[in-house]
């Protein structure tokens, strides 16, 4: 589904851009029926197995971006980043599997660096929205710093839409990897991507990742969906990096996000509370998971990937397209200062959001419009504050509010 959405946005925007684009792919002819059943002209298309290096090799050479979309990434990943890296290609993907980022950052960030290669993880719902939004409140309060950041989600489902609808068939089955992975994950550590072990420490020290809901200014707020560990390590790296880069004491980031699940008062807030509980105790026992050993993370995994959804299965139609969904940022620069972001956005989140966000983000990367960084960097910093109008085109809408004190 997202790979259709995705073929779809692009068919749009590379035909407005003056661009041009390639599907790598095992089955082209189901490419060719994507393509028929949403009308979008067939694109150019080269037969693609991610086993195959080869075949990688060639294609990732024949542009100057490639979107991987073929998860789990833990098992294909390794590969795709392999063949981008040695052909000077940068590369973007959706993965938010934490042993596969902790080992591309360790393997490939210096060298990607020298080889003038962006590569940027982790770019659809999970978790462009909140990285940029984070970027903009920090762009607004220089030359003073971003101290503290606070960001809610409110959810309001198409019509009709059931709980299953709400995770994506590909974040599901990421979950499933990551707790087959050999290596241990990091699902508590919100510092796992920020390889200073002093600065690490620091940053769990100053934004503990905590699972359970909480009531704020008269509303439930649950956990982060669809998992509370995936936004704090991506924006906590765009922090870290960017201290680095100006080459300024880190500070790390208070962090803090969460879903509002409906106000909260008396008898007629327990069901919102109730819910809240509920999706924080899911969450609570995926990270007890992780932290078994291998032999019995692995039967989990097992088990756990038959219930949930599949990858490339989801709702259709409506479903799909009648979602809105807005972010409130609050935050607060170091000399008390408070700004504002919003997001108003449209589409289903993990399915047609996300396809345009990252297919918006590779173009960006393309056209050279964004920051150009390059290494293992996140969204925020491929993208930088000033390409935040650019995703109006993609359903996401950002506004910022001036500082004030």
């Amino acid at each position: 589904i997202t790979g259709a959405a995705t073929l779809r946005y692009l068919s749009e925007r590379a035909a407005e851009l003056d661009m041009t684009f390639a599907v790598g792919a095992r089955d082209l002819e189901k490419v060719r029926r994507q393509c028929s059943s949403t009308g979008v002209a067939v694109p150019t298309l080269f037969q693609v197995d991610v086993t195959d290096d080869q075949a990688l090799a060639s294609f990732a050479r024949r542009g100057s971006v490639l979107i991987n979309l073929v998860g789990p990434y833990s098992f294909h990943g390794d590969a795709v980043v392999t063949a981008c890296v040695e052909a000077g290609t940068s590369y973007v993907d959706l993965t938010a599997e934490t042993q596969f980022l902790r080992r591309t950052d360790a393997r490939w960030h210096e060298t990607a660096s020298r080889a003038g290669v962006a590569i940027v993880q982790t770019a659809g719902f999970e978790a462009l929205p909140a990285d940029l939004a984070v970027e903009l409140a920090r762009d607004a309060v220089r030359p003073d710093r971003l101290v503290s950041a606070d960001l809610q989600l409110r959810m309001l489902a198409a019509p009709g839409a059931g709980p299953a609808d709400g995770i994506s068939g590909g974040t599901a089955q990421s979950i499933v990897a990551i707790l087959g992975d050999v290596e241990t994950p990091a699902l508590d550590d919100v510092a796992f991507r920020i390889t200073d072990e002093v600065d690490a420490a620091r940053t769990r020290i100053a934004s503990p990742n905590r699972l359970w809901p909480r009531i704020a200014a008269g509303q439930v707020i649950a956990p982060m969906v669809p998992a509370a560990f995936i936004n704090p390590p991506v924006i906590h790296r765009s922090s870290w990096l960017h201290s680095r880069e100006i080459d300024q004491v880190f500070m790390p980031l208070r962090y803090r996000d969460g879903m509002r699940f409906g106000g909260f008062s008396g008898a007629r807030g327990m069901p919102a509370l109730l819910a809240a509980e509920a999706i924080a105790a899911v969450q609570a026992l995926v990270v007890a998971g992780g932290r078994l050993p291998y032999s019995f993370r692995r039967i989990l995994a097992r088990v756990v990937g038959r219930v949930l959804p599949q990858s490339g299965t989801g709702p259709t139609g409506p479903a799909l397209d009648d979602w809105r969904w807005r972010l409130d940022l609050v935050g607060l620069s170091d000399d008390r200062r408070r700004v504002d972001v919003q997001l108003d956005a449209d589409g289903h989140p993990g399915y047609v959001a996300t396809a345009r966000m990252i297919a918006e983000l590779a173009l960006i990367v393309a056209d050279g419009t964004g920051t150009r960084r390059v290494g293992c960097i996140t969204p925020a910093l491929a993208l930088g504050a000033g390409s935040a109008e650019r995703f109006a085109r993609a359903g996401l809408r950002f506004s910022v509010t001036p500082p004030r004190s």
